[in-house]
């Protein structure tokens, strides 16, 4: 596993040089330097993200007057259908109104904006999203960091509890399963006790005597007692409860 977070390390322009030193970016650099710059990035890319954000929606207010533009709204409609669809991820654009803002454009006609506004939103799409992965990028380095570091201090927990056949590989094989004799004589019988259980036979008793009577194939549920009296499996109101299931 530390073999694997290194490569992808490197990949991503963080190469671990031993003693918590990377080299970023031409530089060497310790582990809680490199988390500080990456933490100031992911800051100041969200309040440059946030004032965009702002002022996309100042420009939809506004609507500055002009000619539509045909060909541009096939660009148009799907970046502010997308960046609607991107800010609905984020609970404080939902609470300053933003995401309302939004959706309300993309339920307007597109003969409503000119020609300027469809550039500028065009624009937005590009900024913002191109932010939003700088924002992502710069989070998944920090997650990688984290594991890299627990991974040479060999702090993952392994996982208990497994079930299945892959469970307890640990052990000998002795102590991972128990023999069948253990079983055999709880075990015995039960084949030929499903394959005659009442709900099986109930109905049926007349079939091929040339009795025509309408109880054949159909199976009464007796319902008796009181619908919640579940103390005694003898007193039981759903007596077809006890049979065996399958």
């Amino acid at each position: 596993m530390k073999e694997i977070i290194e490569q992808e390390l490197i990949i991503q322009g963080i190469r671990p040089l031993g003693d918590k030193l990377y080299h970023w970016r031409d530089q060497k650099i310790s582990l809680k330097q490199l988390d500080d710059s990456l933490s100031f990035l992911i800051s100041k890319n969200k309040k440059t993200q946030l004032t965009l954000w702002i002022e996309l929606s100042e420009v939809i207010k506004k609507r500055e007057t002009g000619d539509s533009d045909k060909d541009m709204s096939k660009m148009f409609i799907p970046a502010l259908k997308g960046l609607y669809l991107l800010s609905c991820n984020f609970d404080s654009l939902r609470e300053n109104g933003i995401c309302d803002v939004l959706k309300a454009a993309t339920l307007s006609d597109v003969n409503d904006f000119s020609r300027l506004v469809m550039n500028r939103v065009i624009e937005f799409r590009l900024s913002i999203d191109w932010l939003h992965h700088l924002i992502r990028s710069d989070m998944y380095l920090r997650f990688l960091l984290k594991a890299y570091n627990k991974s040479r201090l060999n702090e993952y927990v392994v996982a208990g509890g497994v079930s299945g056949p892959w469970a307890n590989l640990d052990l000998p094989m002795q102590e991972r399963v128990f023999k069948w004799d253990e079983i055999e004589e709880e075990t015995a019988g039960r084949g030929r006790d499903k394959r005659n259980q009442r709900r099986y036979t109930m109905g049926l008793e007349n079939y091929g005597t040339g009795d025509h009577s309408p109880n054949e194939g159909f199976v009464w549920r007796e319902l008796r007692n009181e619908p919640y009296e579940f103390d005694d499996a003898s007193n039981n109101p759903y007596p077809h409860r006890n049979t065996l299931w399958i």
